[in-house]
């Protein structure tokens, strides 16, 4: 890799392609790369604060330009992008195995999502869980925590299990494993 301050996102199996692109930072331009069978390819992803999450089909990402925060879904198959209706820390992010969603931590609230803070520690986030169709880039509102559990959550290294059902995730407030089963309010 051109860099050596890296994230580095690995795929759900042995022969999924793995991504890797430098340290987020606001005054930093970052580039994503995809790595498959030993082969290094630069795809067409890039901006400043970059960050990303990332499954063998799609990647999410988040860039600042014209010191706008947004984020975009980009569809690896067949290299199109979908505009996301907000600004999301994209490492908040776990794609599902076996469905077309993603699932995310969103602090809707936040007027300015200041990345590069968020990533030192500097700034706290008051998420709310949505998922987002990676075809159509809608998004949805899953649940509010101050509503469920009485306090906001701070999402980081998210992960949802293989059919959707269970989203799990570290509480950067507080460092507890959680867990959101999506299966207690379907039907409701």
């Amino acid at each position: 890799l051109p860099f050596t301050e890296a994230t580095v996102l690995f795929g759900a199996k042995s022969t999924d392609s793995i991504f890797a692109y430098p340290k987020t930072a606001e005054s930093l331009e970052g580039y994503v790369y995809e790595v498959n069978n030993g082969v290094i390819d630069r795809l067409p992803i890039s901006g400043f604060a970059l960050n990303a999450a990332a499954s063998n089909r799609n990647i999410l990402y988040s860039i600042t330009k014209d010191k706008v925060y947004s984020s975009i879904l980009y569809n690896n198959t067949d290299r199109t992008e979908v505009s996301l209706p907000a600004g999301i820390i994209a490492e908040k992010c776990s794609f599902t195995e076996e469905t077309d969603e993603v699932v995310c931590g969103l602090d809707a609230t936040s007027k300015k999502n200041n990345v590069t803070n968020w990533f030192k520690g500097i700034v706290a986030s008051s998420d709310d869980i949505w998922t987002i169709d990676t075809f159509s880039g809608e998004m949805e509102l899953l649940a509010h925590p101050p509503e469920l559990v009485g306090r906001s959550i701070d999402i980081t290294n998210p992960f949802i299990n293989k059919d959707g059902s269970h989203f799990y995730f570290i509480n950067k407030a507080d460092g507890g494993l959680w867990v959101f089963d999506r299966t207690i309010n379907e039907g409701q």
